[in-house]
């Protein structure tokens, strides 16, 4: 690029042919310009279709793997029964009415002699006397009433509690 002096010492048809180049460098370079934007905005759209298709495929994908929830139908239906089955239900719902009442029994009783078993365990440990070696005490009762008077757990298995 010339300087304003040098450009100063140039004919008039040199710096007309100088313009006139310089006019076609500037449209050369608008036109590379403008493919330049062309290129930029078509890549640009084709990475927009490119995103679309990916969640629509995403979509598809979670949708076969989704479980289906049907929802429930109604159906109106009678039922019609005869004396004798009415008889048998009734029979069979008074039957597991009491098995039910029997098992709450058993629960209550259970409960009271594992109270008990509480209450002669805590007695013994505050009034036995063991007058023989520890190795001597096998029953699980024993164990538990010697380590209760120990102060220790009484947690685990016969041969845990006598080791």
């Amino acid at each position: 690029m010339e300087t304003i002096s040098q450009l100063e010492t140039w004919s008039q048809e040199e710096l007309i042919e100088q313009i006139s180049l310089l006019q076609t460098q500037a449209e050369a370079l608008t036109h590379t310009l403008e493919m330049s934007k062309a290129e930029a905005q078509a890549a640009g759209s084709h990475c927009t279709i490119i995103q679309c298709e990916l969640t629509d495929t995403k979509t598809k994908l979670a949708n076969a793997n989704k479980k289906r929830n049907r929802g429930l139908t109604k159906i109106k239906a009678r039922f019609v029964t005869g004396p004798d089955l009415k008889d048998q239900f009734d029979k069979d719902e008074k039957e597991a009415e009491e098995k039910a009442r029997q098992l709450v029994e058993k629960e209550k009783e259970d409960a009271a002699r594992s109270a008990e078993h509480d209450r002669q365990i805590t007695e013994a440990t505050i009034s036995k006397v063991f007058e023989n070696s520890l190795s001597s005490y096998k029953l699980k009762d024993d164990l538990i009433i010697l380590a209760h008077a120990l102060q220790i757990s009484d947690q685990g298995k016969n041969s845990d509690l006598s080791a």
